[in-house]
């Protein structure tokens, strides 16, 4: 689990701009969108893999802003939330699931969308797994070894 965090740091540290490079008081927002709770999101590793972020340099409070919004019960009301990240044009959405993440797709054109999924090419999120879209990175979500595929790919 560790390197799934670590990679999807990565993926996200790769759609802002390098933290060392930037100047001193540049803060950056990352939109986490997902139905459930903030402890629901990535199965309750929210904090390891901001923790992840910070080791790449990005420190909630610092010179990183996490907008979080999540949804119980209705896709509606998950649209309404990705709109208003994208109005605040944030660096990065972070989205959990197929449902966030066409969420965010309706709401930008323009603003980088990480997500994990069960298939980003079946979900429609990417035409390959070598050729990811304009705006998505996915992660395949990994199943346990007792299935057959486990694989990473980028949307």
């Amino acid at each position: 689990m560790l390197r799934r965090r670590a990679f999807l740091a990565a993926l996200i540290a790769g759609t802002l701009p390098r933290a060392q490079a930037a100047p001193a008081n540049r803060k950056y927002q990352l939109g986490f969108l997902g139905i459930g709770t903030a402890d629901d999101f990535y199965g309750g590793q929210r904090k390891q893999l901001l923790d992840a972020l910070a080791g790449l340099g990005y420190v909630r409070g610092r010179n990183l802003e996490v907008l979080e919004c999540y949804e119980k019960e209705s896709p509606e009301k998950l649209a309404e939330c990705a709109r208003k990240l994208a109005q605040r044009h944030v660096d990065a959405i972070v989205t959990l699931g197929t449902t966030a993440t066409l969420a965010a797709q309706k709401a930008t054109r323009t603003i980088p969308i990480v997500t994990s999924v069960g298939d980003p090419v079946a979900a429609g999120f990417a035409r390959s797994v070598r050729t990811p879209e304009e705006t998505s990175r996915a992660s395949r979500r990994t199943a346990p070894r007792s299935r057959a595929s486990r694989s990473s790919s980028s949307t």
